[in-house]
C-alpha cells in the first residue's frame, strides 16, 4: 500500500518540509510515477498492542523502520528490495497459505519485505507482492519516520472490525491508480510477529485501512475487486494502454 496523505491538505510527512503546492481536488487516476494513497493522514491511525505470551525477542522489529539502519548492524545490509508484482500476475490473485513454522528463512523474507516497502515509499505490502503466497504483511504508517510504527504480522487473522471509512486508496502492485473504498474505521488483527510471538494490533483511520488492504491481498484479492464495474474498467483499459506502450 502506497503512501498515505489526507487530499486536498498540503501536509508534509514527519521529517519532511512543509509543501508549498496548492491543493487539488479529488481524482481516480494519478500519473504513473506518483503511486500514493490519499487515504488520511498519519496523525490519524492509533495503534495498540497486546502481547499474548512472553516476547521471545524483539517486539516488532529491533530498533524499528529506518532507524534500524542504524542501530540493527550489519545483517541489515544483507537484505534484498525484491521486485512488487504487479496487476496481472497470477501470484497476486492466488490466497496466500498459512506459514508452519518461522524459520531463518521467513525472517529473511520478512527484512526484505520491510526494504522493499521503504524503497517503494508504501506504508504496507504482502508477501504476495514479492512473490511468495505466505499469509505474512508488514505495515509502518510513518512511512519509516517512527522508529516504533513498524508493524509484522504471521498469520493474521481478524479479531474485530468496526464502522465504515470513505477515502482514496492506491496500492504498490496497481502504481498511479487511486480510487475511493470503503474500509473499517477501526480494526483489529492477531498473529504472529518476527520472533513467533502472538500479537494483537488494534488500529483506527489509515491503520486500520492498510490492515484491510493488506488483509485482502492475503485472500488473493486487490482494491479494484472493491470498486464498481465501471470504475473497474477503466482502470482496466488504461493499464491496457500502459501495456501496449511497454510501460507497465
Amino acid at each position: 500500500m502506497p503512501h498515505a496523505r489526507r487530499p486536498c491538505v498540503a501536509r508534509p510527512w514527519p521529517g519532511s518540509s512543509p509543501s508549498a503546492a496548492p491543493a487539488r481536488p479529488r481524482r481516480v487516476f494519478r500519473s504513473p510515477c506518483h503511486a500514493w494513497s490519499s487515504v488520511g493522514s498519519w496523525g490519524s491511525a492509533t495503534v495498540k498492542f497486546r502481547a499474548n505470551s512472553e516476547p521471545l525477542g524483539s517486539p516488532w522489529w529491533p530498533a524499528g523502520g529506518r532507524a534500524a539502519r542504524r542501530t540493527y548492524g550489519p545483517q541489515y545490509n544483507r537484505r534484498v528490495i525484491r521486485r512488487i508484482l504487479r496487476l496481472g500476475d497470477e501470484l497476486l490473485v492466488r490466497p496466500a497459505v498459512d506459514v508452519e513454522e518461522i524459520t531463518a528463512d521467513t525472517q529473511a523474507l520478512i527484512d526484505d519485505m520491510v526494504e522493499t516497502m521503504y524503497a517503494a515509499q508504501g506504508i504496507g505490502l504482502a508477501a504476495s507482492q514479492v512473490g511468495v503466497a505466505k499469509r505474512i504483511f508488514v505495515v509502518d504508517p510513518s512511512g519509516g519516520h517512527d522508529a516504533n510504527a513498524l508493524l509484522v504480522m504471521v498469520n493474521p487473522e481478524w479479531i474485530a472490525r468496526e464502522g465504515t471509512q470513505r477515502e482514496d486508496e492506491g496500492c504498490l502492485s496497481i502504481p498511479g491508480f487511486s480510487a475511493v473504498v470503503t474500509r473499517p474505521a477501526r480494526a483489529v488483527v492477531r498473529g504472529l510477529d518476527r520472533d513467533g510471538t502472538s500479537r494483537e494490533a488494534e488500529g483506527t483511520g489509515v491503520l486500520a485501512r492498510a490492515f484491510a488492504h493488506e488483509m485482502d491481498h492475503l485472500d488473493g484479492s486487490l482494491f479494484l475487486n472493491r470498486l464498481s464495474g465501471i470504475r473497474r474498467e477503466l482502470i482496466a483499459r488504461k493499464i491496457k494502454r500502459l501495456r501496449r506502450a511497454g510501460r507497465w
